[in-house]
Parts: C-alpha cells; structure tokens; sequence
C-alpha cells in the first residue's frame, strides 16, 4: 500500500495523516483519503472529512460536526465505522476516521435496478441483519457512568451503509443522531434526515425511539428485494405522509411473486405504521434475519456474498485505491486558510477526552482577500448519491 511519501511533517494533517487525494464534495462537505504511517512499518489508510467553507461559520453544521464525533466515539462495534479523531489543522477541523474499503447500498441498488434485476434475498437479510446489530449496540450504549444514551440514528439510507468488499457492513454517519450527549438539539417541529427512509413518527414530528430506525432499515430492505425505490421521485412532503402514515406497506410479494413469505412477514413487521407494532429492538430483528437465512434451502457462505460484491461493485472499489501517490501541494493549500489565533477543540478516541489549546497561527501569506473561516468541519462520509 505505501508509497514514497515526499510530504514534510509541517503538512502533515495532525501531524500523522498524509493527504492522497479528495475523493468526493456534496453541497456542505468534503472528503479526503489519507495515509496514517507510524513507527515499525505501520501503515493504514483513513478518511479526513472538512466542510466546504461557505458553510463553515454555521453553528448549527459546527455543533452537529462535533456531535457526531461525541456521539461515535462512544461506540465500538464491528458493525459501525469507527472514529479515529476531531481537531484543528492550521485553522480547520477535521474528523478522521476509518477507511472502509468499500461502497455504500445505493451503489447495489443502482447496480441492480439497471440490470432490472434486485438482490438476493438471503443477501439483503444478510447486510441488514448486519447493519441491525450495529445499530443495536448504538441503541443500548451508555456513558462511562452507566446511564443510557437513547442514541438513535435518524438518518439510516442507502448511503450510511457501507459494504466492505469482505462482506463486512457497516453503518456510518451519527451526524444528526439523537442523543443525550448532544450539545445541539434539534427544534421543535424541524425534521431531519432523509425524507423517503423516515417513519411516520419521524415525518409528524412525534418523539422518536429506536423503532424509528428500525422502519428505515425495513425500507431498505423492501428497495434491494425489489430493485425499485419505495418512495417515487419527486412526491412532495404531503404525498409522502398519507402513503407512510395513513396507508400500510405495499407487501413485497405485490412487487416480486417469487418472495419468500418468512421475508416478507419480516419487512411488513418492520414497517409497521405504528412503532408498538415493529420488533422490540434491532437485535430482534437480527435474530428473525437469520432465522430466514438458516431456512433457505441452500445455505448461503460468506464466500457467495464475497462474490456478489466483487461483481457488482469490485471494480469501484479498487478505482477508489488505484493510486495512492501523495497529494499535490496545491491540495493540501487548500486546507489552510488565513485563520486568526483561537481556542482549538481536539479530540482523539485514543484518550477519550477534549482538550483546548492555543495552537492557532496567524498565517503572513499573502490571502489577504479570502474570507476568514472560523471552522470546517466534516458531517458527511458520503458524497450522496
């Protein structure tokens, strides 16, 4: 994986991660693959993620930023991408964390919605089941005093459930988690999220609990067993209430006659309309999954779901670390803006602790007509598809 590095320490980003390159920009963030090296040939690629600069002075993004690292930070699943740090980098923040070496659903949902086709049902229980016990763990984590954290994840889509090319799930993204830890809370009446994985409590504005993403995970798995999308492009919020709260789900067997009908008993419970009516938790949920799973008449390994990753999505990922030759100095510039000296926040999983430190400088370069950005942060893993 190593190759020569010609980065000096001063650019490296906290002083161990070296920038390859960026490999996604949406509407608020970017995000940047990188090399952390170390002593004794250790060697690992990680995610940085910023925020665009036009954004960077909202308190709301920043306060959301920091609380998806107070949130992550907190867990520690196999099934749940993992935080590495947040900090301040010559005036920016910076959330590293966990390269997963994969892609997210949505690229197997588009892959087989072209092929007019969808996945296999024992495979789409599999990833859910997975994704399931990750968000179980977040569910029931607790502080370092024992008291419960109420974490729910509010924004589960295709895009926050990355597939590594071992078959290996994870969910990722704690952006807008509800939580008691977090600084930020959420208004009255102002939704967040994803409007077409919402459940009906989530789109009237009614208290939330982890039934509310258990729904959105139902979703998903209605979507891959059928290869089209739940919701249509383009409903508006209106049309979107009366088909989620007033009316029940469409039964996959509407869609696919060919469905398992252990499958599909699985998803209409879990798209219940009312929470009550939905598994008591996810790890119920992963307990009926593999029930499914054990009753197919031919077993899956997890040498088929190797295989169907590296079909349908072998070659994106690869693309993803095809090169990874340091980035061009021009990039790294990119990520140092004329800052003003200030209270830095860093924040490392290693010691689980936040610490301020007067670590800014004020930059002599000639920028003088750039804006001065308080902070970037990072609040997508993504670019959303």
């Amino acid at each position: 994986m190593s190759a020569q590095s010609t980065t000096s320490k001063s650019e490296l980003i906290f002083e161990k991660y070296e920038l390859i390159r960026q490999i996604a920009v949406g509407g608020m963030g970017e995000i940047f693959l990188a090399r952390q090296s170390g002593v004794a040939g250790f060697d690992r690629l990680a995610i940085l993620k910023t925020l665009r600069s036009k954004v960077a002075s909202d308190p709301e993004v920043i306060a959301d930023f920091l609380d998806e690292a107070r949130i992550a930070a907190t867990l520690n699943h196999p099934n749940i991408v993992s935080i590495y740090e947040i900090g301040a980098w010559q005036g920016v923040y910076i959330l590293a964390m966990e390269f997963i070496r994969g892609v997210p659903l949505s690229h197997f949902l588009r892959e087989e919605h072209r092929a007019r086709s969808h996945v296999p049902y024992p495979i789409a229980a599999r990833f859910i089941r997975d994704a399931a016990l990750g968000l179980a763990h977040a569910h029931q984590a607790k502080n370092i005093q024992g008291e419960n954290l109420n974490i729910i994840h509010r924004d589960i889509s295709p895009q926050n459930i990355m597939i590594r090319d071992d078959g290996v799930v994870k969910v990722v993204d704690f952006g807008i988690a509800k939580a008691t830890n977090r600084a930020q809370r959420t208004q009255a009446g102002f939704v967040k999220g994803k409007l077409s994985y919402m459940s009906p409590e989530q789109l009237v504005g009614e208290p939330l609990s982890p039934q509310s993403d258990q729904f959105a995970l139902g979703i998903l798995l209605w979507e891959m067993s059928t290869g089209r999308r739940y919701t249509p492009s383009g409903i508006n919020q209106a049309e979107l209430l009366q088909r989620v709260v007033e009316e029940p789900m469409i039964p996959i067997s509407h869609v696919q006659s060919d469905v398992p009908e252990q499958f599909d008993a699985i998803v209409q419970k879990m798209t219940a309309n009312k929470p009550a009516d939905r598994y008591d938790d996810c790890t119920a949920i992963a307990e009926a999954l593999d029930d499914f799973i054990e009753n197919q008449e031919t077993r899956l390994r997890e040498k088929n779901v190797v295989d169907y990753i590296e079909d349908l999505a072998g070659d994106a990922i690869r693309d993803v670390v095809h090169n990874l030759e340091p980035a061009d100095k021009n990039l790294i510039a990119v990520l140092k803006p004329d800052f003003e000296q200030g209270t830095v926040i860093h924040y490392s999983t290693d010691h689980a602790k936040l610490k301020s430190t007067k670590d800014f400088k004020t930059s002599t370069v000639a920028l003088a007509a750039t804006l001065c950005v308080l902070m970037i942060v990072g609040v997508l893993y993504l670019i959303k598809q």
